[in-house]
């Protein structure tokens, strides 16, 4: 195992997903943009780093999906899209809940909207109606099973991978 490689097994470069704000390992051309682009000369690895850049790209096509939900439902609101979008992942992923401020909706020291109450109220019940929407559900529990597929395939095929090869 060179240098890369026992690098890359012992701290794995890690990228953000927008949006959602979740942590993947890096994706080919990430990788290229670090100290360890060397382990790409790895035939294997390419092909195992391919599984991943398409995993990558399927919980890209995911968010989108749950961007164009949030764009058609609440946009015409005044919400900020991308910390509403945030705050559903994470609300459907964690639980938890809005914090009614005198003037904002935040989730996690994000603002989500600003406004009198009767508006803050009308936006809070469209985001609660959507985290509870079963498409909204099924977006962000296939961003959450992709994103451990990630680091499950980091994990065990490309560690066993540069492991077995020393």
């Amino acid at each position: 195992m060179n240098s890369a490689e026992k690098t890359f097994i012992e701290n794995t470069p890690r990228m953000k997903i927008d949006l959602v704000d979740e942590e993947v390992p890096c994706s080919t051309e990430c990788l290229r943009r670090t100290n360890l682009g060397e382990v790409l000369a790895d035939e294997s690895f390419r092909e195992q780093l391919e599984i991943l850049d398409s995993i990558i790209s399927l919980i890209q096509d995911n968010v989108i999906s749950l961007k164009n939900k949030v764009e058609d439902q609440l946009l015409h609101l005044g919400v900020d899209v991308d910390n509403t979008i945030y705050a559903i992942y994470r609300l459907v992923k964690e639980g938890g809940d809005l914090i009614f401020g005198s003037d904002y909706l935040k989730y996690n020291e994000r603002i989500i909207f600003q406004g009198d109450f009767n508006s803050l109220n009308t936006v809070y019940k469209k985001i609660s109606s959507m985290r509870e929407d079963q498409d909204v559900k099924a977006l962000c529990d296939q961003i959450r099973n992709l994103t451990e597929a990630t680091w499950r395939l980091v994990n065990k095929n490309l560690r066993r991978m540069f492991e077995g090869g020393s």
